[in-house]
């Protein structure tokens, strides 16, 4: 209160000091942030984050990156029921952002099919013109 004045401008009551808090970014934590405040939580390309590496056919939800009208530059070889799994989710996701795309995948797969050179992060799909890598578990 003894920072606060009879103001309009929505920086009228502010802390006098700003303190550094470390959020878990959880699926809660997420949800909590948009509830209060109704804007989404974005991804970020080279974020360094641990305990993250995780095949998109190990849980049925994952988040792919679209490279719209291009070739993957290292599309990944991956066995022909994972591939069809993975296309299916990513072309029948309702998920209109044009540049990331969360995916439920309702086809069985097999998280160990991957080319073991490969993060399972970077993962990349070719379907039709555009590459989807996986960027989130």
């Amino acid at each position: 209160e003894d920072t606060c004045v009879l103001s309009t401008l929505s920086t009228a009551c502010k802390a006098s000091e700003l303190l550094s808090v470390d959020v878990e970014m959880s699926t809660e934590n997420v949800k909590k942030f948009y509830s209060l405040t109704g804007h989404y939580v974005y991804a970020i390309r080279g974020l360094a984050m641990e305990e993250l590496h995780e095949h998109p056919c190990s849980k049925p939800k994952s988040r792919w990156e679209i490279s719209t009208g291009v070739t993957c530059p290292s599309a990944t070889v991956l066995n022909a029921d994972t591939i069809t799994a993975l296309t299916d989710a990513i072309t029948k996701s309702f998920d209109s952002n044009p540049f990331v795309k969360d995916v439920t995948r309702t086809l069985l797969c097999d998280p160990s099919d991957y080319d073991d050179s490969t993060d399972e992060l970077d993962i990349q799909v070719q379907i039709g013109s555009d590459c989807y890598t996986h960027v989130h578990p």
